[in-house]
């Protein structure tokens, strides 16, 4: 039987692995795999630095495939060039990939500090791409590699949790998934998305949003030269309510001050209603423009906000304009963006486009209904009840 190696199957092993959450975010395991790498350059030593750099591969949501058809390659590594393989004897080898492995590690550095000449940083999706590609050339076939990788992803490690929690696989992303499937956007599917942390029901409203800064102004800074879809909250119901439009409201209300208080500038701005509600003006977070939308248990199966089932959580969803940009150019937004309203009204979830941006991010129950004015909502902490556990 002839060895095939999708690169896809690869990382869906590495997110797999024993400990792959609790191991926390991935830049110092990467830098460790680099030293043992740069010490001694072999099979096994380069094995761990692929298994690092596609644990932040999947970490960051990066995808490697554009990557690869850039350069004129397919994602099934037995199909590489035979140039690519057996390459430890080239000189230029080994400096090559220490050399690019720098460059994904200061890459994620600066998106972790969210802070400094990011601007400067790569595009992670391109030099990871190259590292992997340069780390074929450790191996003399497609079987070595794949028995390397085997044994290496499947080696017992370290399962006591981090500190941090992995954007890419909270409990926002879990309950978000149906929509993702079964909505009429065409480019819901293939989202890259981040969660914010899970929701600590011990926490004040307040307290749990500042919780969620820190990963959402990383997130803002990949979109400098990554493609990233969309930040996701999720805000149990039974804490701040939610099952109806009023509830909603509060909670948008609370929520967008917090933001707008404290994500858009360097110092912390009140939230002004005479701003949000002109026409022109537009969500900025941490230097990035981002659209909003909010799914909702009071949104009814005909709705284009409809949750798809989840009564556990108000789902809100920050998009940055960026990736909408990417999936639909300038020139031909208007006419992509009537297609897809005509998807959703012929799967009977029709939606009216308000004339102010902050109408167009809470919707009303109906079709064309008056606006939900959640900028006029009470501004208090929205915890309305908890749990009686706690």
């Amino acid at each position: 039987m002839t060895t095939t190696l999708p690169l896809a199957r690869l990382q869906d092993a590495v997110e797999r692995m024993a400990g792959f959450d609790a191991a926390g975010e991935p830049t110092p395991a990467f830098e460790q795999a680099t030293r043992a790498f740069r010490a001694d350059p072999n099979r096994v030593t380069a094995t761990g630095l692929l298994i690092a750099a596609l644990r932040i591969a999947v970490w960051y949501r990066v995808p490697l495939s554009p990557g690869f058809a850039r350069r004129g390659l397919k994602t099934e590594l037995a199909n590489a060039p035979a140039a690519t393989w057996d390459r430890a004897d080239d000189p230029g080898w080994r400096d090559e990939v220490v050399t690019l492995a720098g460059t994904v590690a200061g890459t994620t550095r600066r998106y972790q500090a969210a802070e400094g000449p990011v601007a400067e940083a790569q595009a992670l999706h391109e030099v990871l791409c190259a590292l992997v590609i340069a780390l074929l050339g450790a191996f003399d076939s497609v079987d070595r590699l794949r028995t390397a990788f085997e044994v290496e992803v499947n080696a017992p490690r370290d399962t006591k949790p981090a500190d941090e929690a992995n954007p890419t696989s909270s409990r926002a992303l879990r309950l978000f998934e149906p929509i993702m499937r079964r909505t009429y956007c065409p480019f819901a599917a293939t989202a890259r998305l981040w969660g914010a942390p899970d929701y600590d029901p011990a926490l004040s409203f307040t307290e749990n949003m500042d919780a969620s800064l820190p990963g959402l102004k990383v997130f803002s800074s990949m979109l400098q030269s990554d493609v990233l879809d969309g930040y996701v909250y999720a805000f149990p119901t039974e804490i701040v309510g939610g099952k109806d439009v009023a509830e909603t409201a509060r909670l948008f209300r609370a929520f967008m001050g917090h933001l707008i208080e404290h994500a858009t500038g360097e110092e912390p701005r009140p939230f002004d209603r005479d701003t949000v509600t002109d026409e022109r003006w537009r969500l900025w977070l941490y230097g990035e423009q981002f659209f909003v939308t909010v799914f909702a248990p009071c949104y009814p199966h005909g709705h284009s906000r409809y949750a798809y089932g989840n009564d556990e959580a108000v789902l809100i969803m920050l998009q940055p304009e960026e990736s909408i940009h990417a999936a639909i150019p300038h020139d031909t937004y208007d006419a992509r963006a009537d297609g897809i309203r005509q998807r959703f009204e012929e799967a009977f979830q029709a939606y009216h486009v308000a004339d102010a941006e902050a109408d167009r991010f809470l919707l009303p129950t109906q079709p064309g209904g008056e606006p939900v004015r959640w900028y006029d909502a009470e501004a208090d902490d929205p915890v309305i009840r908890r749990p009686a556990a706690i």
